[in-house]
């Protein structure tokens, strides 16, 4: 019986060895104490002891190593089984061990809106000239790179390299004239002409931006000599600030000077959203300019005296001019089902009643997705799309969605007398057709110098901070 139970434990401890072997490696951020007086060589050579130590052996350092970390914080990331992670978290020196994480990123015009076109301009030139036009300022993007060879970044006119600048560089103005399909069409400029970027590729199309490489180009910033860094990326959690990589790298590079603008994300309007909570980091918030993308939107009968309506509505779609009835989906449900006005279910909507018109449906909440609308609508067989704003749904909301039919999108000013001509031409039979009204979508644009402008976009993250109520971002 002795020797049936010694194989027995023996067959076990193989199989938890086994197991163990066979868990694959994940990326981790390690976090070590920083000591006074410590050299960058001492500090590596105290990372990869440490890791040495993890991992059995130095002669499996080399293959689990990513990075090594000095100037943003002392640590490294590497490959580490669970078992190493429970390890090494119990050694001395360690203060954190933090997995790896994924997260994503968050116009032409901006430039002319905020004054900043042209220094023959008064406004323009007194500010440019108190800025020295960003002379030799040098900013670090971090971000999914750049194209060096564009024209965008020519350096014709430009001194000499900075002298404070410690990487490398490769030779790089005004963009050539630019749409996006067709819309915001114009020349994109910088507003700092004479500044110097530098570029760090952390984010990848389909695999996001990975928290060590991100840590890793704010080591390297710092270590380059950027003035300041600029990080649109979003979907941090409210982490603690001791676990927080990027705010403690943050930290360090406000410690040097470094001054570093994170987007304050677009999770709003809930409140507690805001990315980057530390104090020490500047946040900002997303906005609007003067620049609408949209397209008109007229109502009118073909008999009876009732004058047309015009609205401007958004939208970011080119269609050809759309000409049909107009049917209101609150009038198209099944069993008189109330959920058919705002369009949420293609299955509420009666295609018998609506193939080939234009329909109008609720926009009853800032969450719900105008695309789904449209979609639905286009489902049920309708040609054309037309969405109102509740009056509980804020006006800034409007947002130029792609749709896959002709559609616009209208304030809840502009629905409520939608939905009121409509109800009256009825009264008045004020016909189209087979007894609605004419609706028509003419093709998208862009429109300038809308107003008002700025205000906060409605998707903008909020605050307080979630980690701390204390501190009220977003700063910008």
């Amino acid at each position: 019986m002795k020797e049936v139970g010694l194989l027995c434990m023996l067959f076990l401890v193989l199989a938890s060895v086994s197991q163990s072997d066979s868990i694959p490696e994940q990326l981790y951020l390690v976090k070590l104490r920083s000591y006074p007086k410590q050299t960058e060589e001492q500090a590596l050579y105290l990372q990869r002891t440490l890791l040495a130590a993890t991992l059995s052996g130095e002669e499996k350092v080399n293959g689990c190593l990513i990075y090594s970390f000095t100037k943003a914080f002392d640590g490294f990331a590497a490959k580490l089984t669970p078992t190493e992670v429970d390890k090494i978290t119990n050694m001395q020196g360690v203060l954190s061990v933090i997995p790896n994480a994924i997260f994503n990123t968050t116009t032409t015009n901006s430039w002319k809106f905020l004054g900043v076109e042209s220094q023959t301009t008064p406004n323009t030139g007194a500010l440019w000239k108190q800025a020295k036009f960003g002379q030799d300022v040098i900013i670090g993007m971090i971000d999914t790179g750049i194209w060096p060879e564009s024209i965008s970044f020519n350096d014709n006119g430009l001194g000499p390299i900075p002298s404070k600048w410690k990487g490398t560089c490769v030779e790089g103005g005004a963009f050539a004239s630019a749409d996006w399909n067709g819309f915001a069409a114009g020349t994109a400029k910088g507003g700092a002409p004479r500044a110097r970027i530098a570029v760090y590729k952390v984010c990848w199309s389909g695999a996001g931006c990975s928290l060590v490489d991100m840590a890793a180009a704010m080591e390297d910033a710092i270590a380059d000599g950027v003035d300041l860094m600029s990080i649109s990326i979003s979907g941090f959690s409210d982490a603690p600030f001791y676990q927080d990589i990027v705010g403690i790298t943050s930290f360090h590079a406000m410690k040097k000077g470094v001054l570093v603008n994170f987007a304050a994300g677009n999770a709003g309007p809930a409140l507690e959203t805001t990315n980057h909570n530390e104090p020490w980091s500047l946040t900002v918030a997303a906005t609007s300019q003067d620049r609408f993308l949209g397209a008109d939107v007229l109502i009118k009968p073909t008999s009876g005296s009732q004058p047309g309506l015009r609205f401007k509505g958004a939208a970011f779609t080119h269609f050809p001019t759309l000409t049909a009835p107009l049917f209101l989906a609150s009038e198209a449900s099944f069993s008189g089902d109330d959920s058919a006005a705002f369009c949420s279910d293609s299955s509420t909507l009666d295609s018998s009643r609506i193939t080939g018109k234009i329909v109008f449906c609720l926009q009853g909440a800032a969450s719900e997705s105008v695309l789904s609308k449209s979609e639905n609508v286009r489902l049920a067989g309708g040609t054309g799309v037309i969405i109102g704003n509740t009056k509980g749904v804020p006006d800034y909301t409007l947002r130029p969605d792609n749709h896959n039919i002709p559609a616009a999108h209208l304030n809840s000013e502009d629905a409520q007398l939608l939905v009121d001509y409509v109800k009256e031409c009825d009264l008045n039979v004020c016909v189209f057709r087979d007894g609605h009204v004419q609706a028509t979508i003419f093709p998208g644009k862009t429109y300038l110098q809308f107003q008002p402008a700025p205000v906060m976009a409605w998707f903008s993250s909020n605050g307080p901070s979630g980690v701390t109520t204390d501190i009220l971002k977003v700063y910008v």
